[in-house]
This record gives C-alpha cells, structure tokens and sequence, in this order.
C-alpha cells in the first residue's frame, strides 16, 4: 500500500493557513465551552465563520493572483463580473467547508482510507439492511477514494450532461461524512456527506453534497432516495453538484435518485463494512513526518527536490488503512483450447445446468452470537462469479463467412 495521497483537507491547509487556524482556534473554543457535538447549524453559537471567510478569501486571491502572475492588489482592481462572480461562488462554498472541517476536527480528524479492490467488491454490493444499521465509528469521518470506478460513478451527474468533461483520475475523492444522532425532522437520524475531488491550486475542484434521512422504520435504499420536499421547504442545504464547470443545483434531487445514486450507495456500503464483523482494518503508515525529517538533513538538492515532490503528494493526517486484505474480483476466462467437438457434445446433453459464468452480487446478513444467540452483529457476503467451466463455451467467437 503506497502513502496516503493529499486530502482535500491537506490542500486546503497548506493553500490556506490563515483561515485554517482561526478553524483550529474555533474548535478549542467549542470544546471549553463543553458544546454539544456534533454542530448542526453554525447560528447554534457565536461562529467565527465571518473571520475565517475573510482571511480564506485574501489567501484565495492571492493564490489566484499567484498562479496568473499578477499581484494581489491587482486582482484586487478588477472589476469586471466573472472575477466577482468567482469569489461570491467561492464565498458560498466556504460555508460548506467550514461547517464539514469543523466537524471534522472536532471528531479528531479519524480519516479512512479506502483500497480500491474493497471499492471493486462493494460496488457490487446490495444495500439490503435497515437504515439503522448505519453507525459511524466517531461522529464525523473522512473517507479516502482512489479507485477508477469510484470516481467515473461520483461524476455520472455531469458525464450524462457533458460526455467529453476531463476527469483527473490521479486525484482522490475526500468524501466527509457527519452523523446527527438527533434529527430535527421526524423519527429518526440524518447523515451529511460532504466531497471533493480535483487538484488545487492549478486544478479545478468538484463539490458534492447531500443530507440524507435515516428513518427509524426506513431501510437504506429509501435513505438514498430521501424527498426533502416532504420535510422542510428550503433545501438549499439538502443536496448539491457543483462541477468543474460551475455549480448546477439540484432542487428535485431527481439525479441523485438515478445516475447520482451509485457513488452514494457506495459510501454508504463503506459504512457498513467499517462497522461489520471482522472488517479488514488496519493503521496506515504516515510517511509525512519521516519523509520531513529526511528533508531538513537532507543536502543534495536534487534529493531535496525529490523529497519535496514526494512530500506534496503524502497526507499529513493519521489515518487507517481499510481493505488490504480483500482480493480483487477476477472472473476467469474460459480455456480456448478445450473448445473441442467433445465438449460441444457434452454442452447438448447438460440439462438445466448453469451454463455461463455470472456475478452473484454481494449483500449484507445479520448474523447471531452471544450468549443464548441473542444478539446480531452485520456480516458481508462477499460478491462472486459463478457458472461451471463450459462458459467459454457459450461465450467463444463466431466467424461470418463472406
């Protein structure tokens, strides 16, 4: 397993120093004040979201300013309605960012890092269980994805639109997920899923979020497809896209349903995993403070350069490393060369017989344990191929002759 990539978090507190230590001074200031956790509106207390804004946005010109070689005050001068519409589009993001990484932090930045076969396995897998059975291991989470899958599946909503829109497959997925045990809306729980993708300074930066319901008598595939139509009237804060090219709302929350609804189905099998019975987890190795170390006594400075490179692209955050073990699934191809007219013979008097291989999706069970069996813990059946061995059979090349 190599380093855990940048998150968007690592990014944005690099970019921005400032901004991100009055964050860090806010969440000391929440835990002195013995604040409950975790926080649902800023407006619930005195924020200091007014004064991260302020100096984010300065650190965001100047960045801005930086990579078009100009100055700061220059950009400043400009007037003209796509920079003030670049900066109102950056100011109204900020509030998402800032209620996510303050959560975040206040769980104590816990960060899993997802392996791309467990990814290959749980997008195959059904969401057959209660809504109950969504529990986070701290009560804001970020997880990591790397995987192809994975990131063609977070941009189905914009891909169906824009079929030719460039999708840099190098950078991660930081997806932060905050549970309310407490819902302010009917009998049950709600779940915000806050993610980014893309590479900054020079990169452009998707932005997905989504609330989701968790009824007491619901199961996960009505949380998926939660109406908030049916709840409150304003649902700005229910579920968004905003894509390389520039925010597209989502007020019927219609794509989420359908081509958004596999990327958040994984996310929510990922929690389910996290939580099951003998879930393959381990602590990751954080290379950033070695690889640090090995910089500052470092005197070559084409090594040095190396390091730092290497350095850009490592994770400061501890983190824990979920999946290593799980193998990838591999369906096997047929033999050509047993494709005699024997077998074809023994095809013709197979009767009622699995003849092709096919994926039996997985899905989750609840299994019993304890004493008298009386209580259940989730485990994952794993996705397979099945189908016997004539499968290349069925499946070999047909010639037209001319």
């Amino acid at each position: 397993m190599n380093n855990m990539p940048q998150t968007y978090y690592d990014v944005i507190k690099v970019l921005r120093p400032t901004s991100m230590a009055i964050l860090a001074e806010e969440v000391t200031d929440l835990f002195l004040k013995k604040q409950e956790f975790p926080i649902y509106y800023m407006s619930e207390y005195d924020s200091r979201f007014r004064e991260y804004s302020g100096y984010a946005m300065e650190e965001y010109m100047a960045n801005v300013a930086k990579n078009i070689g100009v100055t700061p005050d220059f950009l400043k001068k400009q007037n003209s309605s796509s920079i003030t519409s670049i900066f109102e589009k950056e100011f109204n993001d900020l509030k998402h960012e800032y209620a996510c990484f303050l959560n975040f932090s206040l769980a104590g930045k816990k960060t899993f890092f997802i392996t791309n076969q467990l990814c290959q396995n749980l997008m195959h897998t059904d969401i057959n269980v209660p809504s109950s059975e969504i529990h986070l291991p701290f009560f804001s989470c970020q997880f990591l994805f790397t995987d192809k899958e994975v990131i063609d599946a977070y941009y189905a909503m914009d891909t169906k639109e824009n079929p030719n829109l460039e999708i840099d497959y190098s950078a991660p997925i930081s997806v932060f997920a905050t549970l309310y045990e407490k819902s302010k809306y009917k009998n049950g729980r709600e779940m915000l899923l806050y993610s980014w993708h893309g590479k900054l300074p020079h990169g452009r930066i998707a932005l997905q979020m989504r609330r989701l319901f968790l009824g007491n008598d619901w199961n996960l595939e009505q949380s998926l497809q939660t109406e908030w139509s049916n709840f409150i009237e304003n649902r700005n804060l229910t579920g968004y896209v905003q894509n390389q090219l520039g925010k597209r709302q989502i007020t019927d929350s219609s794509d989420f349903y359908t081509d958004g609804l596999l990327f958040y189905r994984l996310v929510l099998n990922t929690i389910l995993y996290i939580n099951s019975k003998d879930a393959d987890i381990e602590v990751g190795k954080n290379e950033y403070k070695k690889l640090n170390k090995q910089l500052q006594n470092e005197k070559s400075f084409l090594k040095k350069e190396k390091i730092n490179q290497e350095l850009s692209k490592t994770s400061r955050l501890d983190y824990q490393v979920v999946g290593s073990k799980i193998r990838p699934i591999i369906i096997p191809k047929g033999n050509v060369e047993s494709d005699s007219n024997e077998k074809i013979e023994e095809y013709f008097k197979l009767d009622r017989k699995i003849l092709h291989k096919f994926m039996v999706r997985g899905h989750w069970r609840n299994q019993r344990y304890g004493t008298g069996l009386t209580e259940t813990k989730l485990i994952w059946i794993k996705p397979y191929v099945k189908g016997n061995d004539l499968a290349e059979i069925i499946n070999k090349p047909y010639f037209v002759k001319k």
